[in-house]
């Protein structure tokens, strides 16, 4: 799950990227083509590469490497000037990963339930508010699974503990941690909440939104029937 998180971000940061850009220094005398990671520049692709995966804060998230993003890096492709949307279980507006100004923006998602929820206390009806960089909702537990998948896509970039994919990007965060069960069938998604808060991304101005679900089988073990609607 979290490595299809890296490529759809990563993707993102390619998009517009021809083979020919890839292969091709500067030959008219221009500034050199490629980025190290100390913010130099030099017309050799492979070592601007190398010189991120040496990087201390790049090594910190193995997914990095898995991934090849160090050629979206040595292209100067940060996720500078984009916005990513994520809807999980709320991404903590205070996380050092997220402090710089501008970096993270908040959703507040209102509105009124349109399904019972068999997981959690909340009835069809029901009122709810949920605030995307708050890591819970409603009273309930602390859930960092949300901050956790945020970090993955946009950590910044800072000399501390580890950087996201796209680490000059705009995080948007909304807060689905009372969307829908952990187990049991994805019928039980709130589509009242879930259509709000893509909508409400998209207005945002989000490129990409991730959805990180992850419903294991309900109680009782698993059926045919209950793999075909998971």
């Amino acid at each position: 799950m979290k490595i299809v998180n890296r490529l759809f971000v990563a993707a993102a940061l390619m998009t517009g990227v021809s083979g020919a850009a890839l292969a091709q220094g500067s030959a008219d005398g221009s500034a050199p083509r490629y980025y190290m990671a100390d913010g130099s520049r030099t017309d050799d692709l492979a070592a601007a590469e190398a010189s991120w995966r040496a990087d201390t804060e790049f090594q910190r998230d193995w997914g990095l490497d898995a991934i090849n993003v160090e050629t979206a890096y040595a292209l100067g492709l940060t996720g500078k000037d984009i916005k990513l949307g994520v809807v999980d279980t709320g991404t903590w507006a205070g996380h050092s990963e997220f402090s710089r100004a501008g970096k993270l923006i908040s959703i507040t998602s209102e509105g009124i339930r349109s399904i019972d929820d068999i997981y959690n206390p909340f009835k069809a009806g029901e009122a709810f508010r949920l605030e995307g960089g708050q890591p819970w909702f409603q009273g309930r537990s602390l859930n960092n699974h949300g901050t956790h998948v945020g970090g993955i896509m946009a950590a910044q970039r800072d000399g501390k503990g580890m950087h996201g994919v796209a680490f000059d990007a705009v995080l948007i965060a909304a807060n689905g941690e009372g969307l829908g069960p952990a187990t049991g069938d994805i019928d039980t998604f709130d589509p009242a909440i879930y259509a709000l808060q893509v909508d409400q991304l998209v207005q945002a101005g989000a490129r990409v939104i991730n959805n990180s679900w992850g419903i294991g089988p309900a109680i009782g073990g698993n059926t045919l029937a209950g793999a075909k609607n998971q």
